[in-house]
């Protein structure tokens, strides 16, 4: 008398399961490692008050608006190297650090791009 009865609750829940769209999880089980950022801005000297990050690689950006001409201190992540520029489009007077290079501790509020590459 409960075998019919838990059967069809089994088949149900079955068939909802399978109508579940899967909302984006990789069908191996894989998860994505979170990405450390390859360029912090800060717009105190030595790495203080974070107004910037990013995880872009190997493409010339330019900062927003609001951003533009307030960093005074940056790290690029490990095993990379970034440059900030003076102009937009990665144009002008440039600085190249890697990690917390302590010279970029004295930016001036200068950068309006940046790139970062492969160290």
């Amino acid at each position: 008398m409960h075998a019919p009865t838990i059967v069809s609750v089994l088949a149900l829940a079955a068939a909802a399961v399978n109508a579940v769209p899967n909302a984006g999880i990789a069908d191996d089980g894989v998860v994505e490692k979170r990405q450390n950022p390859v360029i912090q801005l800060f717009d105190a000297r030595c790495y203080e008050n974070r107004i910037f990050q990013s995880t872009v690689k190997g493409m010339c950006r330019n900062l927003a608006p609001n951003l533009r001409d307030r960093a005074a201190s940056g790290k690029a992540g490990k095993g990379f190297r970034c440059t900030v520029f003076r102009n937009l489009n990665c144009q002008g007077p440039m600085y190249d650090f890697v990690g917390g290079d302590p010279k970029f501790c004295k930016l001036k509020d200068s950068a309006k791009s940046w790139k970062c590459v492969l160290d």
